[in-house]
């Protein structure tokens, strides 16, 4: 039998086919098939030997030694047993290949950790001012007990060259275990100014954070920022940012900034209003709009900038809130643009954290930790990151979550105020487009100035030009009437002077006649008591000296009759007027008597 005969099973030859005289039958190749088919499997019991070390031999000789024992093999047995052994040459092969790719990726996922099977130096956990910060700084501290490993923290912002580092000189990386680097605000972005002809780049902005205008003026826009980030030999960069809604993070953040006290980590808050409105211009809002609100930087620097939004009516203030989160919800729009690009990075947003937290963040713990994830959720249960979890009384003590604090409607009536006002909702408008969110209210076609209606646009636009036609009659009335309020305050201060001089002279004079009515009335009583206290003493000092004027005078008699004639007569002078002045006469004509007698003891000496 030749091993180069063709697969097709060869047809039976006619001669012997034929039956053979005398009832005998001649030899039918169907008797030569046993024989044949020795060496096909004799080959692929040897390859089944040699592979069974490799990893097993499938079943297909077992299936043809049954068949041969049948004793009756079928029509073209020598064909079909060709090919059943190209069928297990190819099945073993294939089963070859099949072992040796999982061999190979049992070794890379040992060399490389992870949920998606990549070595990652770091992961940066990146959020925004009202967007998830305590959920991710709660996070963090999960992690970080879990791994067991020490976590850098940037509250201000990151630079990211430092970080790749610190990764490459102080620490080494640990399978399934990047460092964790958490901040609460954006990384470094840098931002270039264009260029005086098309598709050219100027110098970098001066303030390289801020995107600005070709003179470098910064100002609020999408476009001519970079991501910074660093690259090491160690790994690629992880990432994670949490991102929420504009038009919810202006309301959140207005009522978290009004409370009273005011949250220890907002201390810019007590700076001075002025400084802080000086500040809000220089990230590139337009001076403006704040003066439109009526607020001037050189008046308000004694007041602080809490105390300005506590004292502005909600509407203004709400208003004043959307400039000052403004620059920094334009870098959130920047950074969520740019993370959508990348690999590695995780974007959660807040409400479905707020929803469902170890849901939300378990895809994220999965793909950097695999072998933390069950005692990250559970220390992120332990340590009650999701708000969602907590108590009333933890919610009315928590300076966090605001929103349980104010009454029923109170977020859809401002989210109608920032409607209502056409250049702070297209800022909204084109910042939730970014972010992919809808807002509740439509938004003016993009392109056109504010309030413009389209074809097609429906009757929403409509009702938004009406409430743009009313909110700038509104501005106007509300600046006439503090002119108005102006003046009134301007003329009641005078009249007020008017009113108050001739009240506080009549309250003088009044006064004054109370305190001589009541120094009469005690001169009087005094009086009144004198006579009845003095006259025994006026008496018996008169009597004394009545005593010792007789006595001078016999003493003068016998020396000099004539003074002593003269002495008698003035002492009876003094007594008569004493007796006609009153009691305090007597007593200065006591003090009288008393001097003369002295004077007639010095005479008679």
């Amino acid at each position: 039998m030749a091993l180069g005969r063709p697969l097709l099973p060869l047809p039976p030859d006619p001669v012997s086919a034929a039956p053979a005289a005398g009832g005998s039958r001649g030899k039918s190749p169907r008797r030569m098939a046993p024989s044949s088919f020795v060496l096909p499997c004799l080959l692929a019991g040897i390859m089944c030997m040699c592979l069974r070390a490799l990893g097993g031999c499938p079943p297909v000789v077992s299936q043809v030694r049954v068949t041969v024992r049948s004793g009756v093999p079928p029509a073209g047995e020598e064909g079909g047993a060709v090919a059943a052994s190209g069928t297990a040459q190819r099945q073993m092969t294939q089963a070859a290949a099949e072992q040796q790719q999982q061999q190979q990726q049992q070794q890379q996922q040992q060399q490389q950790p992870g949920g998606g099977g990549r070595q990652y130096a770091f992961l940066l956990a990146l959020s925004n001012h009202k967007t998830g910060t305590f959920q991710l700084d709660c996070l963090t501290r999960a992690i970080a007990q879990a791994t067991e490993q020490p976590v850098i923290w940037r509250p201000e912002e990151i630079f990211t060259e430092e970080v790749g580092a610190h990764l490459v000189y102080q620490r080494q990386v640990r399978p399934g275990r990047p460092l964790m680097v958490s901040s609460g605000h954006a990384p470094n972005q840098l931002c270039y100014r264009r260029g005086p002809r098309p598709y050219s780049v100027g110098p970098s902005c001066p303030n390289y954070r801020l995107p600005c205008a070709p003179d470098g003026t910064p100002m609020l826009s999408l476009n001519g920022c970079f991501l910074n980030l660093p690259a090491t030999h160690l790994g690629a960069p992880g990432l994670a940012h949490f991102y929420r809604n504009p038009l919810d993070i202006v309301i959140s953040a207005l009522w978290y900034h009004t409370q009273d006290p005011i949250p220890h980590i907002e201390t810019w808050l007590r700076y001075p209003a002025g400084s802080t409105l000086d500040a809000i211009v220089s990230h590139g809002v337009p001076r403006e709009e704040l003066l439109a609100l009526g607020l001037n930087s050189e008046e308000l620097q004694g007041v602080s900038f809490a105390a300005l939004l506590r004292g502005l009516p909600e509407d203004r203030a709400v208003q004043l809130q959307f400039w000052t989160s403004a620059p920094e919800l334009y870098t959130m729009a920047r950074q969520y643009r740019i993370l959508k690009q990348l690999p590695g990075a995780f974007q959660i947003r807040f409400e479905d954290a707020q929803r469902d937290l170890v849901g939300s963040i378990t895809p994220l713990l999965q793909e950097f930790f695999p072998n933390d994830t069950q005692a990250i959720v559970e220390n992120v249960r332990r340590f009650k990151c999701d708000p969602a979890s907590w108590t009333p009384e933890e919610l009315s003590q928590s300076n966090h979550v605001t929103a349980a604090k104010h009454p029923p409607g109170s977020r859809e009536r401002l989210q109608r105020v920032l409607w209502e006002h056409p250049r702070i909702w297209r800022h909204l408008c084109a910042l939730a487009q970014a972010l992919d969110y809808e807002l509740p209210m439509p938004c003016p076609p993009p392109g056109g100035e504010a309030g413009t209606i389209m074809p097609g646009s429906g009757a929403g636009v409509g009702q938004q030009v009406q409430a743009q036609q009313r909110y700038g009659q509104q501005q106007q009335a509300l600046r006439a009437q503090q002119e108005r309020i102006m003046e009134f305050m301007q003329r009641k201060a005078e009249l007020g002077e008017q009113v108050q001089r001739p009240q506080a002279e009549q309250q003088a004079s009044a006064e004054q006649q109370q305190q001589r009515q009541q120094a009469l009335a005690e001169q009087q009583a005094l009086m009144e008591q004198q006579p009845a206290e003095q006259g025994p003493l006026l008496q018996q000092a008169e009597q004394q000296a009545q005593e010792q004027s007789a006595q001078q005078v016999e003493q003068q008699a016998r020396q000099q009759p004539g003074q002593q004639a003269g002495q008698q007569a003035r002492a009876t002078e003094v007594e008569r007027q004493a007796q006609q002045a009153g009691p305090e006469a007597l007593a200065a004509a006591g003090e009288q008597q008393q001097s003369l007698a002295g004077s007639t003891r010095l005479t008679t000496a």
